[in-house]
């Protein structure tokens, strides 16, 4: 991912441009890459990172030009910040509220994370990173099984074992970065 800023003098800005590494991605790196992009058209929520635009280069190289979020990850910005366990709580409340708007348009994240969570110097929530997301079918089920990389520590038990995942995947996720936020660790997984 690369920070840009538009240069035709007509508009000043900045943007995100996530190009994709051709080498080494067979077609399945190259319909994920297509897949995020489908999955960020879908969005329009003020707690994740808008899509810009798509498209191919003329070498043949996809790109995404994405919001470009300057902030610190969630649970930096809450230890900087000396968060209390309500504050915490309320930033982990307004990222539930993104996800639960990625859910009602079909979009399972999959990888719900403390570095997916960025917040802004004014406070501001921003889910990032649709990279392994996976559109879900109408009853709210993965529309694909084929194994994806995940985060193993913020993964849910369906990831873990390779089994279809769904909305409940990106809960379990919340759960577990609530409670590393007001732990300060992990919590234990059952053997």
């Amino acid at each position: 991912v690369w920070l840009a800023q538009r240069s035709d003098g007509a508009f000043q800005g900045s943007a995100a441009v996530k190009l994709l590494n051709l080498r080494g991605l067979g077609g399945a790196g190259l319909e994920r890459f297509r897949q995020e992009g489908t999955a960020l058209a879908r969005l329009t929520h003020p707690g994740i990172a808008r899509l810009f635009d798509a498209g191919v280069r003329e070498s043949g190289q996809p790109y995404l030009i994405l919001e470009y979020i300057d902030g610190v990850r969630i649970d930096e910005w809450c230890d900087e910040q000396r968060l209390t366990v309500a504050q915490r709580i309320a930033l982990v409340l307004t990222t539930c509220d993104a996800v639960e708007h990625a859910h009602a348009h079909f979009v399972i994240h999959r990888d719900i994370k403390p570095s997916n969570i960025l917040v802004t110097t004014g406070g501001t929530v921003k889910l990032l990173d649709f990279g392994v997301a996976r559109l879900a079918q109408q009853d709210g089920a993965d529309t694909d099984t084929t194994p994806l990389p995940f985060t193993p520590a913020y993964a849910a038990p369906e990831q873990l074992a390779s089994k279809p995942e769904s909305a409940a995947t990106d809960v379990y996720a919340l759960g577990v970065l609530l409670y590393s936020m007001l732990t300060g660790s992990l919590p234990a997984r059952p053997p």
